[in-house]
């Protein structure tokens, strides 16, 4: 990417997620370094924030064939938590975007329907290397997520255990539905149905 490039995509984001923002601040940036805040509600009184989660990500030339290096001043649990996060991203098979389908997966509110599998992961013939195309944009792509939620009367499972999706259980239940529809085949459901 080029540095122009880089710059553009950090004042969009810089601009999306302000210092006004109230869950996640890009609060200064620099070519190589983002600072950012997240800021969490108590539970039981949301309306005293306690103080914000600062993380620090240093992006490197190679950005973004390599990944940004994520980091906290902190032994917080909640910024561990949000750490591990971001690393699932950067295990996200996004390396080969376009070529290959992006790995794409729930992590919070936790649902049902939807075509939601186990540990969050979708199912979706567009989403595996049988039903992509590299024409694709991430913005098509989450079009088409929407239409499926939809589609399938997704429905947030209010009280659910907030820890119920994982990457490893959406890995598997992701490589087990695409085993199945490639011996069994993909179902379209006809185009009056939508």
């Amino acid at each position: 990417m080029s540095v122009s490039g880089l710059k553009a995509e950090l004042k969009f984001l810089a601009s999306i997620f302000d210092k006004n923002h109230e869950r996640f601040r890009i609060v200064s940036w620099k070519l190589d370094e983002l600072h950012c805040q997240f800021l969490v509600p108590q539970q039981g009184s949301p309306h005293s924030l306690p103080p914000p989660l600062t993380l620090h990500c240093n992006i490197t030339e190679s950005y973004p064939s390599s990944s940004p290096i994520w980091f906290v001043d902190s032994e917080d649990p909640n910024l561990t938590s949000v750490l591990e996060r971001l690393e699932d991203t950067k295990n996200n098979n996004l390396d080969n975007f376009p070529f290959d389908p992006p790995f794409v997966r729930v992590v919070l509110p936790v649902l049902s329907g939807g075509y939601v599998l186990g540990g969050g992961a979708l199912c979706m013939e567009l989403l595996t290397k049988q039903g992509w195309s590299s024409a694709y944009s991430i913005e098509s792509v989450i079009m088409q997520i929407n239409a499926t939620l939809v589609k399938g009367k997704a429905r947030v499972q209010f009280g659910a255990n907030k820890n119920q999706y994982n990457l490893a259980r959406a890995q598997q239940s992701y490589n087990s539905i695409v085993q199945i529809h490639e011996k069994n085949g993909w179902y379209t459901p006809p185009k009056e149905d939508g």
